[in-house]
């Protein structure tokens, strides 16, 4: 089971679902869509995603334009990374992400400082 918390910043408010494990991609797009949830995958700004192992977690920011995501070990890290086959390069340190938004996005030195302090905040440990 999955825990999943998403943050509004329109509605001050925070929703939480559980998500099993053995829903398929299908079945969590319809419940990120369902009206009854607020349509989560379109109203959502933050969000997390947390793991009843406590093995990782994930938190993405649309304003931020990236997502962390944590482990508490280099196996669990390789597996996951590993379950994205020939997508996994999209995977890479919060430093590099910011310098490929930097890229496209030519930030100012305001942007860069935030994104500069969000890289030393996530360092690989693992």
């Amino acid at each position: 089971m999955w825990k999943f918390l998403v943050l509004f910043l329109n509605f001050n408010a925070y929703s939480i679902l559980n998500i099993s494990v053995n829903n398929t991609d299908a079945e969590l797009s319809k419940i990120m869509m369902d009206r009854s949830t607020e349509e989560l995958a379109i109203v959502s700004d933050d969000i997390a995603w947390f793991s009843d192992s406590n093995d990782w977690a994930i938190i993405g920011s649309r304003d931020w334009e990236i997502a962390v995501v944590g482990f508490t070990s280099l196996e669990t890290k390789e597996i996951f990374i590993k379950s994205f086959g020939e997508s996994a390069d999209m995977f890479t340190s919060v430093e590099k992400q910011a310098e490929i938004l930097d890229e496209m996005l030519n930030f100012n030195n305001n942007e860069k400082n935030e994104y500069y302090k969000l890289a030393k905040n996530y360092i690989d440990k693992v």
